[in-house]
């Protein structure tokens, strides 16, 4: 029985994650960090230029941003410098310049076109291919973030939008509002749910724990994984199987709640477990599961800095004085 069991195994190992030993499929949840983390401050001001574009960006974002904690205020470019030497801007101040460029642009594009020639035989049509020029627009949103009191650059995005094929007018307002929804999204932390193929083992105790995992309960699932990996049964198990369960312990330990309370800790454990079954039985699958772990713990470990920042933004004393004057707002900094 034992020499079927590892025969099974091997055939196993060149299948697909929901191969032989088959799968079940969970939900998880991924927390992503804000690509342009703003509302960690208490006050946001927002900033843009004068063209009817840039006004609609700038007073959209405000409009989003606002909320029961955050001030946030829109401000005209050319202030900001008379206001942060006077000391008009509150210490825990973020700045938010937004500077919106186009490009209009052609290229070459071909078509086909049907073309009657006739002689003295008669008239025959045939499709012809010509080149034209398609219109193109190019948009470059770049998001500059400033600490307000000292002018000092804290970060630099830039959003990027294309359109073609249209009136110039109709493709503008197109790039707004693709620019628009990514700059929205750029300020907020994302959750988001995954499926989790975890792959099934023939152990009773294995299969009791991922059914738990399905309804819902990955605390609970992983800390009877966990236990199924110490009994003597799994102890018996090929290590193409006993790598199977190593792969749902990882995931287990990576889709935990819990594993926000403690990021590296229980990312550690996870890497341990994946690390563990790519050891036993080699796989790419494995390999890709070390890399999106390693992924989300950067992600987990982002969002709770920005947390700790908004704590520490949000407790900051009103400083006393004026700083140095610094470079003015919109200089390139070193």
């Amino acid at each position: 029985m034992q020499l079927v069991r590892r025969a099974i195994a091997a055939l196993c190992a060149t299948a697909a994650l929901s191969g032989c030993g088959g799968a079940v499929t969970a939900t998880g949840t991924l927390v992503h960090p804000a690509r342009v983390p703003v509302r960690s401050y208490p006050r946001i001001w927002v900033a843009g230029g004068h063209l009817d574009h840039e006004v609609a960006l700038r007073d959209a974002l405000a409009r989003h941003l606002q909320g029961a904690r955050a001030e946030v205020r829109t401000v005209e470019l050319d202030h900001l410098e008379p206001m942060r030497v006077e000391g008009r801007i509150p210490p825990a101040t973020v700045v938010v310049i937004l500077d919106l460029r186009t490009a209009e642009r052609t290229r070459p594009e071909w078509t086909t076109r049907p073309e009657t020639v006739c002689g003295p035989l008669g008239c025959d049509t045939t499709n012809r291919s010509v080149v034209y020029e398609l219109p193109v627009l190019l948009a470059e949103l770049t998001v500059t973030i400033y600490d307000g009191p000292t002018a000092r650059m804290e970060q630099r995005v830039v959003l990027e939008a294309r359109d073609e094929g249209r009136d110039y007018l109709d493709m503008r307002r197109e790039i707004v509002r693709q620019l628009r929804h990514d700059l929205l999204r750029a300020v907020d932390q994302r959750t988001e749910s995954v499926e989790v193929d975890l792959l099934e083992v023939d152990v009773p105790a294995v299969q009791r724990a991922l059914a738990v995992i399905e309804a819902g309960d990955w605390s609970r699932g992983r800390r009877e994984l966990e236990e199924a990996w110490d009994t003597d049964e799994v102890r018996r198990l090929p290590p193409e199987e006993r790598a199977r369960l190593l792969f749902d312990i990882g995931q287990a330990r990576r889709f935990d709640p819990a594993t926000l309370d403690a990021p590296e800790e229980r990312f550690a454990a996870a890497e341990r477990a994946l690390t563990a079954a790519v050891r036993l039985d080699p796989r790419d699958d494995y390999d890709r599961a070390l890399a999106a772990l390693r992924r989300h713990r950067d992600e987990v470990i982002a969002v709770r800095e920005q947390q700790q920042a908004a704590e520490r933004n949000y407790r900051m004393a009103r400083p006393s004085g004026i700083p140095p004057p610094p470079p003015s707002y919109g200089a390139e900094q070193p």
